[in-house]
């Protein structure tokens, strides 16, 4: 009999949407409903039922090496998913499916179910499509009585929302996909992104962002606000970030403009304040609407290019790609030959092949050539693919919120 003193029906019809925009939740709800259910465990899975692969599963009172058998080999073996593919009902009880007799016969139940003492089972099916399937079931063993009507009228109530909350999970990682993509990339860029929001506060730096305000002295970066450091230069960066605030609340037509902080410091850096307009969709309930973007660079940051880039992009030797990538960074000829050991007739030797090979007729020009090109504005670690293949282990969803980088306090 399904207990009634560890949660109300919304207390349970809560933890699903939570759970819908938070995946790590999901446990927590099983945990709940099982308890709820009299049931000794809980299981959320998602199967392909074209290929019968396990493609997800989350699981209260279960074992870690049962699942990586499961996902293994006995998901082929279970009778239930063909049961319960195409049409069929939703709310379901295994042993109105198939027979005790008939399932205390097969592989599935001698060397799966039954060594983890899971006889009885009863469900909903919360997603179903001509190829997937999503399955919430709890389980209770053979010593208990099979679920009954109570039990499965408590499924009933939730089974709508399973299935709401699935769609909502959907649809919101559908549309925060293209944003977080976009996050991401700013993390590879070579110059600093910052974002304020509606009252100046800086929500969101990259990592440039974060590196270029530890190097410099010129300006002071914290949850608070971004001020510059010199009396003079603070007043002219807040009246350019308020006007690019006002901007882009809509109330105003400034359009930011451009500073130099420190410029006789150690390590000077140039803004650019520019107003951004967002859709507002949130009924005014967003703590962070994005106003404003600073862009941050420094005359003393190295070009973030480096030599085998420049030689593949450009078509040129690694002896010349190191004599660009030395142009570019602000270096003489002269210089470039003492740093190599080579004489400066060679240092131009080399110079007059990169001008052939790339169609230039000055140094400067070829400077700007690979100042312009994505190896420099481009982080190369944004080209690295990496593998996440692998043996099927019982891992956690990954957490595709934009988390904002945090600003200092």
């Amino acid at each position: 009999m399904a207990k009634t003193n560890k949660s109300s029906d919304l207390d349970l019809v809560g933890k699903i949407y939570d759970a819908a925009l938070d995946p790590y939740l999901w446990h927590a709800f099983l945990e709940d409903c099982a308890g709820r259910l009299n049931a000794a465990s809980g299981v959320m899975s998602f199967h392909n039922t074209l290929s019968k692969e396990l493609r997800f599963v989350e699981y209260h009172a279960r074992d870690d090496d049962y699942f990586k058998q499961y996902a293994n080999y006995f998901v082929t073996l279970n009778p239930y998913l063909d049961l319960l593919t195409g049409e069929g009902a939703s709310l379901y009880t295994t042993h109105t499916l198939l027979p005790e007799k008939t399932l205390e016969q097969t592989e599935f139940y001698h060397d799966w179910l039954k060594p983890q003492g899971v006889h009885y089972q009863a469900g909903a099916v919360a997603f179903r499509d001509s190829a997937r399937i999503a399955l919430v079931d709890f389980e209770r063993p053979k010593a208990q009585q099979p679920f009954g009507e109570q039990e499965t009228t408590l499924l009933a109530t939730l089974e709508p929302h399973l299935k709401r909350a699935l769609q909502m999970n959907q649809r919101f990682w559908d549309h925060l996909a293209q944003p977080s993509a976009a996050v991401s990339v700013l993390d590879h860029l070579e110059f600093g992104v910052m974002l304020l929001d509606e009252h100046a506060k800086p929500v969101y730096m990259n990592q440039q962002a974060e590196f270029l305000s530890r190097q410099s002295h010129a300006m002071v970066v914290n949850k608070h606000e971004l001020v510059a450091t010199d009396p003079e230069e603070r007043r002219t960066l807040e009246r350019l970030i308020g006007e690019a605030v006002e901007t882009g609340r809509g109330l105003g037509a400034k359009s930011g403009g451009v500073i130099n902080l420190g410029r006789f410091s150690d390590f000077p850096l140039y803004l650019l304040v520019a107003p951004m307009r967002t859709e507002r969709n949130d009924l005014g309930l967003s703590a962070h609407r994005v106003c404003c973007a600073v862009f941050i660079t420094s005359p003393n940051r190295e070009v973030a290019a480096s030599v085998e880039s420049i030689r593949e992009m450009f078509g040129i030797t690694n002896a010349e790609a190191n004599l660009v990538w030395e142009l570019a960074n602000g270096n003489t000829l002269e210089d470039i030959a003492v740093k190599f050991g080579i004489s400066k007739n060679t240092a131009r030797d080399q110079l007059k092949s990169v001008f052939s090979k790339t169609g230039q007729r000055r140094q400067v020009d070829v400077a700007r050539l690979v100042l312009s090109s994505p190896t420099a504005l481009v982080g190369e670690s944004l080209l690295l693919g990496k593998s996440v293949g692998g043996p099927m282990e019982r891992r956690q969803v990954a957490d595709r919120r934009l988390l904002p980088r945090k600003i200092p306090a």
